[in-house]
């Protein structure tokens, strides 16, 4: 059978199941948006310095880049190529013609296509207004790659743009181990919350069944003077409901007392117009009184003053003898003390 205190764990339990789950939901994003955010600033820091490298390597001798026996292939000095060693992560640096002039060593452990995939990117590198960086994931070698492209301007007419990037496993995995904790701890969530709501549910109704208890004792009908505990001067939601039916339990005392004083007031009237229309002398005196009227009917002249007058008198002595022979009766068949306890013992 459904409860109130069953559908309040169930809806708890729901609750609380829910508010885990989006609370952790929320920290992974929260946490993958500043790992992404410390990312990005790390590699703009390093895109910054081996943009602000080139610049210095450029204004000390503007021949940054050599020639090699392959026409289509450029590298930077030899000095330089040096220098950018020692900087970790995925390096590319691109000239104006898209050729990749110096790339570290993940970079040259590229494939092909996607070797050219990512020169092809950083060279067509368009920051957005305001910035100079424009960061970017790729998807190389089924690695995926955060980069984060400059555009280089002040480092001669052969340098387009430097791009730093790093793997994204380390910012993804977090958020994994983390939903993955989460779903572990999940069915000790749920237990906890059912356990906790039952509860809270069986504390919060308590009140409840102890008003349906006393109500139950109330409605046989004998118990309407039995009122249920006030909620005292500030009541809550059920101290209201107890003073709003301790106020009809009052009116019902009151109406049912009222109902059963008129039963018998209403009895003890039957019983005396019966016990007082079965005597002799009422019913002689009233058949006289209809005999009386009929003739009175009959005669189609109107009566004199006379006659008016005579009738009259005869009407009031007829009222006054029947009243003080009801009067008699009534006093002589009935004993006050006896009379006084059928109107008590009267039924409803």
């Amino acid at each position: 059978m459904r409860s109130i205190r069953s559908i309040l764990t169930l809806w708890y339990t729901v609750a609380l199941t829910a508010t885990v789950l989006a609370f952790g939901v929320t920290i992974t994003l929260l946490e993958r948006k500043a790992n992404l955010a410390d990312l990005d600033e790390r590699l703009r820091g390093q895109t910054q310095l081996v943009a602000g490298l080139l610049e210095a390597e450029y204004r000390a001798d503007p021949r940054v880049t050599e020639e090699l026996s392959d026409p289509l292939t450029t590298l930077l000095r030899e000095g330089i190529v040096e220098r950018l060693e020692p900087v970790p992560g995925w390096l590319i640096v691109v000239d104006s013609a898209g050729r990749g002039v110096y790339g570290s060593a993940e970079v040259r452990r590229l494939t092909p296509g996607a070797g050219e995939l990512l020169r092809g990117r950083v060279f067509a590198v368009a920051p957005p207004p305001g910035r100079e960086e424009q960061d970017f994931n790729l998807e190389l070698d089924h690695v995926s790659v955060r980069f984060v492209a400059l555009r280089v301007r002040s480092a001669g007419p052969a340098i387009v743009a430097v791009a730093a990037g790093t793997p994204t496993r380390g910012v993804e995995l977090a958020p994994g181990r983390l939903i993955k904790s989460l779903l572990v701890v999940a069915p000790l969530i749920v237990v906890s919350a059912l356990l906790v709501g039952f509860l809270l549910s069986f504390r919060a109704l308590r009140p409840v069944r102890g008003m349906i208890d006393e109500l139950e004792d109330i409605t046989d009908g004998r118990s309407l003077h039995r009122r249920l505990a006030p909620g005292g001067p500030e009541p809550d939601e059920l101290g209201r409901l107890a003073n709003a039916l301790n106020a009809l339990l009052a009116r019902l005392e009151t109406s049912f007392g009222a109902l059963r004083r008129a039963s018998s007031i209403l009895a003890w009237v039957c019983c005396w117009r019966a016990s007082s229309a079965r005597s002799p002398i009422p019913v002689r005196r009233r058949r006289r009184w209809c005999r009386w009227k009929k003739r009175c009917r009959k005669s189609s002249a109107p009566p004199s003053w006379w006659t008016r007058c005579s009738r009259w008198r005869a009407w009031t002595k007829g009222a006054w003898s029947c009243t003080r022979s009801r009067w008699t009766s009534w006093r002589c068949s009935t004993r006050p003390s006896k009379r006084r306890r059928s109107w008590a013992r009267a039924p409803v």
